[in-house]
């Protein structure tokens, strides 16, 4: 597997490192791996343990953030970093089996896929509380944008580096760039598939993950649509409002009162959102023709 790298961002993770990463390391060395690590801010004794750790491996790279800049973020440097065809992403609170990084890695050779995501067969939520989170995220997805992958949030992905490195200038720089990514690679054509993984309980550490993380994602799950498909939330808009004012006219017409003020308005905005969701899609189609131009543009050195 040389032509694959493992990214894994680090914040406050000195408890897991200490027991996880040394298993990481085996498996990437036996294969011939390469691991980027990205120390996002730590205010714990992550840097530390990485600094020590380095020293001792030469495919293994430690890249400090200076101040916390977000899970997202933190993939951004490591794929900035990366200069094989393929990249892995793996949290490093030590629930993901490296074992599992094989059988991805397999899967996209033998499948020709772009991305393979890890879909956690035996991931447990901690409440029901985040359960309902992710379900409300799950069906606000799938009504946006058709998509077969069930795990969005899943923190193992293998991807197509090139790719990745192109679309992560639009991707957000916290939790959502894991939901984003997948998104942006099923809207732009390309082969997404998944593959179960196991999961265990996590060594250590608190997740970070909150109420506030799951509103950002769907924030960013509609950004991102508004980007690359606009017209799937300007024309729905504008089917129930033009339907509305439709209907509530039809009643008022047999009576022979004409059209009402508040159904002919209904309509009008209904039409109005129709043209603003045209207009968003030319600027849509600007932007995309931009996004293939910079991707054809991308430096010789990281040329896949």
């Amino acid at each position: 597997m040389k032509d694959l790298t493992l990214i894994m961002p680090a914040f406050n993770e000195e408890d897991s490192l200490l027991v996880y990463l040394p298993k990481v390391i085996e498996f990437c060395g036996q294969n011939e791996v390469k691991i980027i690590i990205v120390n996002d801010g730590s205010s714990d004794k992550t840097k530390d343990i990485l600094e020590e750790i380095s020293r001792k491996y030469l495919f293994l790279k430690v890249i400090h953030h200076k101040i916390n800049k977000g899970y997202g973020a933190a993939l951004k440097t490591g794929l900035d970093t990366a200069d094989t065809k393929y990249i892995i992403s793996l949290d490093t609170d030590g629930q993901h089996n490296v074992d599992d990084i094989s059988g991805l890695y397999k899967s996209a050779i033998f499948e020709d896929a772009d991305m393979v995501v890890g879909r956690r067969s035996n991931l447990a939520s901690s409440s029901r509380y985040r359960s309902l989170g992710k379900l409300i995220i799950r069906l606000i997805t799938r009504f946006l944008i058709t998509t077969n992958i069930h795990d969005l949030n899943s923190g193992m992905k293998l991807m197509n580096s090139k790719l990745a490195r192109n679309y992560s200038v639009v991707c957000p720089n916290n939790f959502a760039f894991s939901n984003i990514i997948i998104l942006i690679f099923i809207s732009q054509g390309h082969k997404v598939i998944e593959k179960r993984v196991k999961i265990s309980e996590r060594i250590g550490g608190l997740s970070t993950v909150s109420s506030r993380t799951a509103f950002d994602t769907v924030l960013e799950i509609v950004n991102i649509i508004m980007f690359f498909n606009p017209m799937k939330i300007f024309g729905f808009i504008s089917l129930i409002l033009f339907s509305s004012g439709f209907l509530w006219s039809i009643p008022i017409l047999l009576q022979g009162k004409g059209v009402s003020v508040g159904s002919m308005m209904l309509i009008v905005i209904g039409i109005i959102f129709f043209m603003l969701g045209l207009m968003a899609h030319q600027i849509s189609l600007l932007n995309k023709s931009i996004m293939i131009l910079d991707e054809n543009k991308i430096p010789a050195n990281k040329s896949l």
